[in-house]
């Protein structure tokens, strides 16, 4: 079981948010909204080629406090050490629900370093 010493990762929860693009309208962009220490596990990762290119993309979960994260889904984003995931899934854990398990993907030209 998952305990507070295992929450050593520090993750910045980003939402999508609508700003002044600086002529009038508004651009959509992402906007730190919670820092939330969580068990941070890296998983598999993964090639494939489409049209020609390689694309590559790497899986890794989180564990974190439910009531930290309360709201977050996956329209949401989760950066690491300035590094971009996109949350794939969102799952209460626990006898009671006290944990949610993220699943995250990060994609594209990031995947690969």
């Amino acid at each position: 079981m998952t305990g507070a010493g295992d929450l050593r990762t520090r993750v910045t929860f980003q939402s999508r948010t609508e700003v002044p693009d600086g002529y009038g309208g508004q651009v959509l962009s992402w906007g730190n909204d919670r820092v939330v220490h969580c068990q941070f596990v890296s998983g598999s990762g993964r090639e494939t080629v489409k049209e020609g290119r390689i694309e590559a993309a790497v899986n890794a979960s989180l564990r974190a406090r439910a009531k930290a994260v309360a709201g977050i889904d996956e329209s949401w984003r989760a950066t690491i050490n300035d590094v971009a995931w996109n949350i794939r899934a969102a799952m209460a854990f626990g006898q009671r629900g006290e944990w949610t398990d993220f699943v995250l993907e990060r994609a594209g030209k990031d995947a690969a370093a």
